[in-house]
């Protein structure tokens, strides 16, 4: 099989064009036949650079709304619900969208808001806590909530110090924990005050709030298979997006986990849709149905048909990761 890979961008531009590989793909390993001309492009140019903090119109925020399918309302806990559910279904917790940034736009930095939802709108993208949760984050606090920025170490080994980033709302003296960046099917908001275990479950899946800690940290455990797999210590104190900057840094280095390896997740009104690396799965409330690819191929296929990715963006993240898609 041969295909047509992107390998890089024309100067800056709306829509450029970009240079391609003519591959051929045997099995898993994948042999240049030629550098192509450099082609047009449809796919939108995404972020051009980081510019920091900005205040963005109504119009950006009205556009949002629209984009994740919700009404402006006022701020209440069912609207929360409704609109938390909303940002989930609509906007994928991904990876895809990075990786083809970082390596062939060279830009390792956040999006801006009208970057993000032209990936949204045009190419189904997302994006990973540090997009999702920030732009919600602002959108909820353009609607009035009482939002804050707060970050959380993750239970994974290597993980560092404040790794994820996630929002929690207040209602007078009740708090809720709003996380559309975590690829977890936390389609409500999780009340934090509770004094007992709060347990979400899908499938053989099970999500556990632990009741806070004398210093007022949230530990959400995640458990598959009765198993526990990763979870988060939330820290309560506020922070800010600057203060994210050295994490959300370390992780466009070369060496930082999401740009090795492929996670793409989508969720629907009960079930969802996960692909991490080369193996498939549907979470459903019955048992999940799993299915692993052979190929780098099949694998571009899947984020193409399952998914709504453009082929080409495809084709180019999954050509950077490559054999270690098949690694784990």
């Amino acid at each position: 099989m041969t295909r047509v890979v992107p390998i890089g961008p024309l100067p800056s531009g709306s829509y450029p064009g970009f240079g391609v590989f003519l591959v051929t793909t045997l099995g898993t390993k994948n042999t240049v036949l030629a550098i192509y001309s450099v082609i047009g492009c449809n796919v939108p140019y995404l972020a051009q650079e980081n510019r920091g903090m900005e205040v963005y119109s109504e119009a950006a925020f009205d556009r949002y709304l629209e984009c994740i399918g919700v009404r402006r309302t006022a701020p209440s806990w069912e609207a929360l619900a409704e609109l938390t559910s909303a940002h989930l279904r609509r906007v994928p917790f991904e990876n895809v969208s990075k990786i083809y940034r970082a390596h062939f736009l060279g830009i390792r930095k956040i999006p801006r808001l009208d970057e993000f939802l032209d990936g949204i709108e045009r190419c189904n993208f997302g994006g990973t806590c540090y997009t999702n949760n920030y732009y919600m984050h602002l959108l909820l606090v353009h609607l009035g909530y009482r939002a804050r920025l707060c970050s959380a170490d993750i239970a994974v080994n290597g993980a560092p110090p404040d790794g994820h980033m996630v929002n929690v709302v207040s209602f007078g003296a009740k708090e809720a924990i709003v996380d559309v960046g975590y690829g977890e099917p936390f389609w409500k908001p999780i009340p934090r005050n509770k004094a007992d275990d709060i347990v979400l479950e899908l499938g053989s899946e099970r999500y556990v709030l632990k009741p806070q800690d004398q210093q007022g940290r949230s530990r959400l455990e995640v458990y598959r298979s009765n198993q526990l797999a990763h979870g988060y210590l939330l820290k309560p104190a506020s922070k800010t997006i600057h203060d994210f900057a050295e994490v959300v840094d370390r992780s466009y280095e070369d060496k930082a986990p999401f740009l090795n390896r492929l996670v793409v997740t989508r969720f629907f009104e009960d079930w969802a849709l996960v692909l991490r690396n080369h193996t498939l799965t549907e979470i459903r409330p019955s048992a999940p149905v799993r299915r692993q690819m052979e190929t780098l191929d099949a694998v571009v296929e899947t984020i193409v048909d399952r998914f709504g990715m453009p082929e080409g963006i495809a084709c180019a993240a999954v050509g950077l990761v490559g054999s270690k898609i098949f690694g784990s």
